[in-house]
Order: structure tokens, then C-alpha cells, then sequence
């Protein structure tokens, strides 16, 4: 329920009416705290929150106020409470500013991303523009020295006091170096911090491997480890709601409760309904739902989301347990009732359309394990293990290009494909109707041909059934199966991970049927720099092999002044890994053609585009050279036979060109269509 009053204002909005109401908001406040607690010892509390990130109108992908505004209508509408997280230009924008005094119920937070305005103001040098200005280097603090990222929190937070009159008690940035962190909470109060959900790849960050959908608080040392022995570090929420079947390995980017997500595979709300009901469905101490939008996601989204808080306001009203509050009263309740909290959290769900296929995330301090229920087979995919001396690579070195959050792991069957290497090919754990393309994912088998699993919390156990079969029990710190597991072993002796250890660093040890979790302290920064095509894969500057690097022909035919011929250069070192080049490979034709653009380097692989433009029809040889590596391929530029008809009858070699063109366009849209298809699971 939304607050009906609040002790936010803005300082210069400030009167004499709001000091009188602030003792009576306060009071209030702590009557709605103390009511969740009561609740919370006799049924299971149910919270969802709203956490929407509103942009301004600079470059970096800018805003849109009449969406933010409608937002603020519906949530009125709707009798919601919110929450939103202002980018810096938001802060100095009027008409964003007199929306807000309108709306001064709502929570406000600090969305730290780096845009020009902000650089400028704290001194910082911006090496962004309009086409690369979401990558991990230019809009995260952890793109920036740490000298620089404090010049940058504190002219932002003083922007917002000068705004508001006091400190923003939440953040939000989709990665977050722990320095950061901690100078948040210590300097500046903030309670808590939402980063970005589990994801491979996607724009320029990959968040592998921390604890799934359950807010925790973080070690000192990386935000991506949990721990529950102090408060030095902001509470940690995950934006959206996962899908707990399919977002795994996920790369579509459509398997979660964002609009701009689920839309991608043509579904509604339905599905949203689904998960959202879905997460409120947890064997655990509480539940949790955390939704939002920014307000740059386009009209349709903007639709979907409206719709999705009509669904949360019916929810609200089903009963007490169930309450829509903001980020800091849910951070303050979830503190009060530590005592109270699981030590192991269970994220459990099953496919929308598909009741055989389910998932279940268990959470400990310790490890996360990920158990799979596909194709009638149960197995565990994902192991995941914690340790407080598990540093963030981001401490003290900055992001060059990606950001790369990998938890260290013994089984990651997104990744790890029975005979297959390739650590950045994701794909999801399904077993039914796999193509054969995808490869086996490798995993511990519990049991096959499952006949009725289902489950059972008692205390802090978690158990498996197979009709009155007890298969598989899971605790703080083991797994025990009604049978010894065959564990997988890597026949290539260099892979570190052998029989679920990671070279006695971490892992698990088998003790007859038990598997228990251990960790030792550990170098992480070390160990990634041995590892890192399977804990850091970021692309460096690094001498370019001849024989490892190779160029690819994305197309050698092209109409002549109306598409490019694309070829694709992927260099390496000599250990076949991505490199970035100092300088860009010569490109030569053999004869003269119009324009040859070469593109900057591809952040996750290295791969640079080269485009080669020319207006009259040709047949040319293009050479591309670069340190020791040349490779030659002949291409063409073919003439418009639509628009030309007669001068291609009179030159019926080149009015094959323009055939053989548009057959090989056909066959690469419908391959690319085929390919993003296979990837939708459900």
C-alpha cells in the first residue's frame, strides 16, 4: 500500500506544514515496520518492490519524461508504492524535477551511471560517445580509477542533497566495484544497491554465479559472495524477476519479468503473471519480487509494464501478507528480523507451458547449487562455491572494454559441454527436444526416468522425492543422493576442474554418498589471470598470432551502392585467445573502390567488422595483412538488377552476381531467423 505520507522533500519545497507532518510520517513508519515484524511470526510475509530507473535527456541512451510521467500516473492509479533511481542529468533537469515535487511520496535513489554532464562536473576524464557508451568502461564506477570513481559519487551526492535535501538511502547500477560499495554505505548512509540479474553476455556485462533472486549482503571483499555475519556493506538486490527454468544459459535475453524481455518471444502478461505468482510461491522464511522499467524502454514496454502493475495491485489486495513497499522500509525489515533469516533460500519454478520441466536455485552461504528436472531426468547443473577471501576483479584495476563477474564454479552445464571448450557459448540445460547442435551439457545425473518428484522443506534441509523415495537431500553445506554420483572427469589434464575441485581451491568432496562443500583462501586475481577463458575472459592488448588468427567472409557478394561486402577479422595470440589489436590490420583492394571502414573491436571476442562499399559493379580482391597474417578473397559488387534490368541483360555475368546475391542474402536471413528461433526454449 502506498504511503499515504512521507518525511521526503525537497529543499526547496520545504514548509512549515511538512515540518509539522514529519514527527507523525515517522510515527507511521515505524507502526508499518513493527506491523511486518508481528506479521512475519505468524505467516509467511510476502514483498514485492518497485524499482524504476529514470533517465535524462543526454546521449547514453536518454530518457523519455513523458514516460516517466506516465509511470508515476499508473502507480497512483494502481495505489502503488515505488521507487525510482535518477540518473545525474535527471538531477538538473527542471521539468524532471517539478514532476518529482508533484510526486513526493515516492522513494528517489541514485542511478550511478557515468554520463558526459556527470564527468564533467567531478573533473573526470569520459571516454564514451553515442554508439559505445554502455560499455563497462565508460558507464560503470568500475570503468574508473577509484580516485576518480569518488570524485564521482561525491559530486553526484551533492547534486542530490542539493536537490533533496539529504542522501538517497538506495543505488543502482547494473555492476558495482566493492570499493564503491563500501564508500556508499560508509559516507554516504545508502542501505542498498540493486546490480543487474544473472547474465552472460548480454550488453557489455556478465554477472555469473552470485546468489540467485534473494536479496543478501555482501562480503567486504566482491559483491557477488554473500555473507551474514556483518552490515558494513549495503543490502544486495538482483533487478527483475528470473525465470528460474530458462534464464539459465539464456541468450535471448526474453526469460525474465521485464517487458522489453518476454515481449521478444511475442508473450504478455500472462507470463509476467506467471513468474510474479511464481516467486511468491517459495519454501522460504519470506518472499520476494523485485520489478521495474526504465523510462527509455519504448511505448510498447511502457504498455506491458502498466499492465503488469494492475496485476500487482489485484495482488495486493488478496491479503495483508502480501504489500508492495519501497526498497528501505523492505531493507530495514529484512535487518530487524536477521535472526529469523534461512540459511539456505530455495528459488524453485517450473515452465509455463510445460509442467515437466523445473528448476530449483538453492542458495547458501557456502555454495549454490542449480537442480534441473528435464525430459524426466534429475541432475544437478550448476555448482557454485563462496568464500569471504574472494576478491572482486575490479578492487583496485579498472574494466577495459566488458565487465567479467564470474563466481568460481566445479559445474557450469551452460558452459561445459561433454567433448566441447568454447567458455563463451551459453546455452540453457534442457534436455527434451535438444538439438543435437547445442551439445550435451555435462552434469551430475541424480536419477532418470523420475516418476513423481516432489519436495519438502524441513528446518534447513531441502529434500527430493520420487514417489516416497527419498533421492536427494540438500543442507547449508552438502548434498546427500540415495546413491553415489558418477563425477564428471576431464580427460584434458590442464582443465583445473577434476572430480568437482577446482585444483583443492574449492569444490566439493565426495564421501560416499555426501557431497560436502569446502573452500580455502584463495588469490582470485591470480587464479583468473591462469583461468581466463573460464573466470575472466576479458579481451587484451597481446601480440597477434598468424596461425590462430583467421578472417571470416560474412558476405563476398553485395549490390553495388546499396549494402557492403562484410568481412570479419578475428585476431589472436598464441594460445588462440581474443586479443585487442594496437593498430588496425591494412586492408588493400586490388582495384580502387569507393570506401573500405574498418570498426572498432568487439569487446566480448575481438572480432573486427570491415565493410567495403563501392557504387558501380566490380569483381575485386580484397587483402587484409596485419603483423605477419594476410589473407586474400575475391568479392563483388554486383549491379541492381531491379533497378537496371536492361544493363543486366547485357552483362549476364554480373547479372549472375546479383542472383547468386540475393540467394546468399535469402539464406542468411532465414539462417539467422532459424538460429534465434532454436533459441527460445519454451
Amino acid at each position: 500500500m502506498k504511503p499515504t505520507c512521507t518525511n521526503h522533500h525537497f529543499l526547496n519545497l520545504a514548509s512549515s506544514l511538512m515540518q509539522a507532518l514529519l514527527p507523525i510520517c515517522l510515527g507511521l513508519s515505524g507502526l508499518f515496520l513493527l506491523a511486518n515484524r508481528v506479521l512475519a511470526q505468524n505467516v509467511t510475509p510476502h514483498f514485492a518492490i518497485i524499482l524504476n530507473q529514470a533517465r535524462g535527456s543526454e546521449c547514453c541512451g536518454p530518457g523519455n519524461l513523458e514516460m516517466f510521467q506516465a509511470q508515476l500516473a499508473q502507480l497512483e492509479d494502481n495505489d502503488l508504492s515505488a521507487n525510482f533511481a535518477l540518473r545525474y542529468d535527471v538531477l538538473s533537469d527542471d521539468q524532471y524535477l517539478s514532476t518529482m515535487a508533484e510526486h513526493s511520496s515516492y522513494d528517489y535513489g541514485a542511478l550511478l551511471e557515468i554520463v558526459p554532464s556527470l564527468a564533467r562536473s567531478a573533473g573526470v576524464v569520459y571516454g564514451g560517445n553515442d554508439q559505445n557508451w554502455y560499455e563497462a568502461q565508460y558507464v560503470f564506477l568500475i570503468g574508473y580509477s577509484q580516485s576518480d570513481r569518488q570524485k564521482l559519487i561525491d559530486t553526484y551526492m551533492a547534486k542530490y542533497f542539493q536537490v533533496f535535501g539529504k542522501y538517497p538511502k538506495f543505488s543502482s547500477a547494473w555492476m558495482i566495484d566493492v570499493w564503491s560499495l563500501k564508500y556508499l554505505k560508509s559516507r554516504y548512509g545508502v542501505s542498498a544497491h540493486q546490480i543487474t540479474r544473472e547474465q552472460f553476455g548480454t550488453d557489455s556485462y556478465t554477472l555469473y554465479g552470485g546468489p540467485v533472486h534473494y536479496p543478501y549482503w555482501p562480503t567486504v571483499n566482491w559483491a557477488m559472495v554473500p555473507q551474514t555475519a556483518q552490515t558494513q556493506m549495503p543490502l544486495i538486490v538482483r533487478q527483475t524477476i528470473m525465470d528460474p527454468v530458462y534464464c539459465y544459459g539464456d541468450k535471448t535475453d526474453s526469460y525474465t519479468s521485464q517487458p522489453n524481455d518476454y515481449l521478444l518471444r511475442n508473450v504478455g502478461t500472462e507470463y509476467f503473471e506467471h513468474l510474479f505468482i511464481q516467486a511468491h510461491n517459495q519454501p522460504n522464511f519470506y518472499t520476494f519480487a523485485l520489478v521495474g522499467l526504465e523510462n527509455s524502454m519504448p511505448e510498447s514496454a511502457q504498455q506491458e509494464f502498466f499492465a503488469q502493475l494492475k496485476v500487482i495491485a489485484d495482488w495486493q489486495q488478496l491479503g495483508q501478507s502480501n504489500q508492495v513497499v519501497s526498497l528501505d522500509e523492505f531493507e530495514v525489515w529484512l535487518n530487524n528480523n536477521r535472526i529469523n533469516q534461512d540459511k539456505l533460500t530455495v528459488y524453485q519454478g517450473e515452465s509455463q507451458t510445460d509442467s515437466g520441466e523445473k528448476a530449483w536455485w538453492i542458495n547458501t552461504p557456502q555454495y549454490r547449487a542449480r537442480i534441473r528436472l528435464s525430459a524426466g531426468q534429475l541432475a544437478i547443473t550448476d555448482l557454485r562455491l563462496y568464500n569471504a577471501s574472494m576478491t572482486d576483479p575490479y578492487l583496485k584495476s579498472q574494466a577495459s572494454s566488458l565487465g567479467w563477474w564470474i563466481v568460481p564454479f566445479v559445474l557450469d552445464s551452460s558452459r561445459m559441454r561433454v567433448g566441447e571448450s568454447d567458455w563463451l557459448n551459453v546455452s540453457n540445460d534442457y534436455q527434451l527436444h535438444r538439438p543435437v547442435e547445442l551439445g550435451m551439457p555435462t552434469k551430475l545425473v541424480i536419477q532418470n526416468q523420475v516418476m513423481d518428484l516432489w519436495t519438502a522443506r524441513v528446518d534447513q534441509k531441502f529434500n527430493f522425492y520420487d514417489q516416497d523415495k527419498l533421492i536427494v537431500s540438500v543442507d547449508e553445506n552438502t548434498i546427500t543422493t540415495d546413491q553415489p554420483l558418477d563425477l564428471p572427469v576431464d580427460s584434458d589434464s590442464l582443465n583445473p576442474i577434476q572430480n568437482l575441485k577446482w585444483d583443492n581451491l574449492w569444490g566439493f568432496r565426495q564421501v560416499g554418498w555426501v557431497l560436502e562443500a569446502f573452500t580455502n583462501p584463495v588469490n582470485l586475481d591470480q587464479v583468473r589471470q591462469d583461468q581466463k577463458q573460464l573466470l575472466f575472459p576479458q579481451v587484451e592488448f597481446d601480440p597477434l598470432d598468424a596461425k590462430t588468427s583467421y578472417l571470416y567472409v560474412n558476405n563476398a557478394l553485395a549490390v553495388a551502392g546499396r549494402n557492403p561486402v562484410r568481412l570479419v577479422f578475428f585476431p589472436k595470440n598464441q594460445q588462440g585467445e581474443s586479443i585487442f589489436l594496437s593498430e588496425y590490420p591494412q586492408v588493400n583492394t586490388s582495384q580502387t573502390i569507393d570506401e573500405i571502414a574498418l570498426y572498432e573491436q568487439h569487446g566480448s571476442n575481438g572480432m573486427l567488422f570491415i565493410d567495403l562499399n563501392h557504387s558501380q559493379p566490380l569483381k575485386t580482391k580484397v587483402t587484409v595483412s596485419q603483423f605477419g597474417f594476410t589473407d586474400s578473397v575475391d568479392i563483388y559488387f554486383a549491379p541492381n538488377c531491379k533497378q537496371q534490368p536492361f544493363y543486366c541483360l547485357l552483362h549476364p555475368r554480373q547479372a549472375i552476381w546479383y542472383m547468386r546475391s540475393f540467394v546468399a542474402d535469402k539464406i542468411r536471413e532465414q539462417t539467422a531467423l532459424n538460429q534465434k528461433q532454436e533459441q527460445y526454449v519454451e
